[in-house]
């Protein structure tokens, strides 16, 4: 009854259950003790579990046969006093307070899982990957950093957690791609100690690191804030994934997430959900759905200068160039957001992308004069506003140009993949 995500499913036949997890789900039935119903008739055909739940049988019962722990008086007053939730669901009946029961016990075995490295070995891959290229941008980051200002890498990394305003500034505007000249080469070198990557996977290697390259050329963020974000250990992808759990339980079982890191800027939600990286994002105690935008950016064009082809833009720049989906995604999305990019540069880019001649400089015009992030930042976010509304769903959790939430019947009745004009993709995990 509990489990419907098929990953957790499968490894929950085999695994032993780990007594702390026991002692905190147990806690959590015991605050949240359902009141006994009185004796009714079942009709034909109700599940066995709420017949026992309704004929007055302990709910925590069901939880004796995995451990003898029982919790103590002083764990139970303690999850009281610490704002356990028994005041906020003394009023519902024994089926749900067991339904979040399961939900936390199996939220914390997901946890125990992934800590333990039981994972898809495509997952276990992409992680190392992730962590060893974070690993050497970084490093070789510091190194070009500290040969441009004359001082070793301890000196540079004692200033810019000071967040040294001279050393922001002598980086601002500066050409930094020669610094990761060897980066791709040695992430490689590293990797291959651990597995034999495939073509895909250096495809996509090479694809990362051009994007978090592009994000640390950025002007707009201190040197703090951009050697803070390359961090993907893999300790840390397991931090985020922890997080990412807890607040999806809080948000499940309480209908909201305070306490969990969030914040709002330039029409873009952060949170848990965006930090988790997509590899780990599928391992979650239920079946999930999630809705983005298709071609989001391209199609978030079509809105600004009323194009209408943003659906064919990676395809025609496959065509045109001859490269592959991916690479068409990253030479359309870092020419929209390059603006020092020459005119007829992001020009020639749009044309081949299949614009008209004068959508192509219109385009251009706002890609190389200004930013236009921000602007299709606000479009973007009027787009998700808009279909959320729609769809009426309960607890979803906005991923910049998508959202995510729980498979339930109610969040999945009303799902549609075109909305005012815009193509969405729904995918199930």
């Amino acid at each position: 009854m509990c489990l419907y995500n098929k990953w957790l499913k499968d490894r929950l036949a085999s695994v032993d259950r780990n007594e702390d997890l026991i002692r905190i789900v147990k806690t959590f039935i015991d605050v949240n003790v359902a009141h006994k119903p009185e004796h009714e008739e079942f009709p034909d055909g109700t599940p066995d579990i709420i017949k026992m739940l309704k004929s007055n049988t302990p709910v925590l019962n069901e939880l004796d046969g995995l451990t003898k722990y029982k919790v103590s008086s002083r764990l139970l007053n303690s999850a009281k006093n610490g704002g356990a939730v028994s005041h906020t669901f003394k009023n519902l009946n024994a089926i749900k307070t067991f339904r979040d029961a399961c939900f936390i016990v199996n939220t914390f075995h997901v946890i125990y899982l992934v800590k333990r490295d039981e994972l898809d070995e495509s997952t276990l891959q992409k992680m190392e990957m992730d962590s060893q290229l974070t690993s050497r941008l970084k490093e070789d980051y510091l190194t070009c950093i500290s040969q441009i200002a004359n001082k070793s890498i301890d000196e540079v990394n004692k200033l810019i957690e000071a967040g040294d305003k001279l050393l922001d500034s002598m980086m601002i505007n500066r050409p930094i791609k020669t610094c990761f000249r060897n980066t791709l080469e040695r992430v490689i070198t590293q990797v291959e100690r651990s597995f034999t990557p495939t073509k895909e996977q250096l495809i996509g290697l090479k694809i990362k690191m051009d994007k978090h390259i592009n994000s640390l050329s950025k002007s707009d963020q201190d040197l703090k804030s951009k050697l803070r974000y390359l961090n993907y250990s893999q300790s840390k992808q397991k931090a985020n994934h922890k997080n990412f759990l807890l607040g999806l339980a809080s948000l499940h079982i309480a209908g909201h997430m305070a306490g969990f890191t969030y914040s709002f800027k330039h029409h873009r939600e952060y949170n848990i959900a965006t930090k988790v990286s997509k590899a780990l994002r599928q391992y979650t105690p239920y079946r999930m759905v999630e809705i983005d935008i298709s071609s989001a950016n391209a199609q978030i064009i079509d809105r600004l200068f009323q194009a209408y082809i943003g659906l064919d833009v990676y395809q025609n720049l496959m065509a045109s160039k001859n490269i592959t989906r991916d690479e068409a995604k990253v030479l359309y999305n870092s020419t929209l957001n390059n603006y020092k990019l020459t005119k007829s540069k992001a020009r020639a880019v749009y044309l081949d992308a299949g614009y008209s001649d004068t959508t192509a400089d219109a385009i251009a015009d706002n890609t190389t004069n200004n930013k236009i992030y921000y602007k299709m930042c606000e479009v973007e976010e009027s787009i998700i506003t808009n279909y959320r509304a729609t769809i009426n769903a309960q607890n979803s959790i906005r991923i910049h140009d998508g959202l995510l939430m729980i498979a339930s019947q109610h969040n999945t009745r009303n799902l549609v993949d075109v909305h005012d004009g815009i193509k969405f993709s729904i995918k199930y995990f």
